[in-house]
């Protein structure tokens, strides 16, 4: 009896430092990702071209999940600024960064390019540039597909994306 009681407490042991690290943010040194993600923004400045926007400065937040539960974007939270130009009405073209933070404080920073249409759909192609904690040295790339949904006050949005990627740390 007292031999199957210590079988069963290593077992323990075992299992609870397993989940420890896990919690901990162990992240695998290369990956692929993929996930679902919301935001809500306003607009912060605008540039007419006569009746019609051709310059908007714009801020959002958003939070994300992995399509994996755990990993890249699972449970963490994202700040996106950007410009965007209207190219022509309704083609748009946009810059800019978004912090991501995840459950343990630590961050990752992606420049973005996005193409898309003035208030529709637009996809964006990101670059991890920078990555504190955990993520320090990141670089890869994610595909942003964005999904806007109806304004719910005038001068703010709200959407959706899905995203998928892959990166690798030192």
């Amino acid at each position: 009896m007292s031999n199957l009681i210590k079988k069963l407490s290593l077992s323990l042991v075992f299992v609870l430092s397993f989940g420890m690290n896990a919690q901990a943010g162990e992240l695998a040194k290369s990956g692929e990702f993929s996930g679902l993600g919301f935001y809500d923004g306003k607009v912060l400045g605008m540039f007419m071209k006569g009746k019609a926007p051709a310059l908007i400065q714009a801020e959002y937040y958003g939070g994300s999940m992995n399509h994996a539960g755990s990993g890249l974007f699972h449970n963490g939270s994202y700040k996106c600024n950007f410009t965007i130009e209207v190219i022509q009405m309704p083609q748009t073209e946009g810059t800019g960064f978004c912090v991501y933070k995840d459950a343990d404080g630590d961050t990752t920073i992606q420049r973005a390019e996005t193409k898309g249409t003035l208030g529709g759909p637009s996809k964006a192609i990101a670059k991890f540039v920078h990555g504190t904690g955990k993520y320090e040295g990141i670089t890869g790339e994610a595909i942003w597909n964005i999904s806007p949904l109806p304004s719910a006050e005038q001068g703010t949005f709200q959407g959706w994306n899905e995203f998928s990627g892959s990166y690798q740390l030192p």
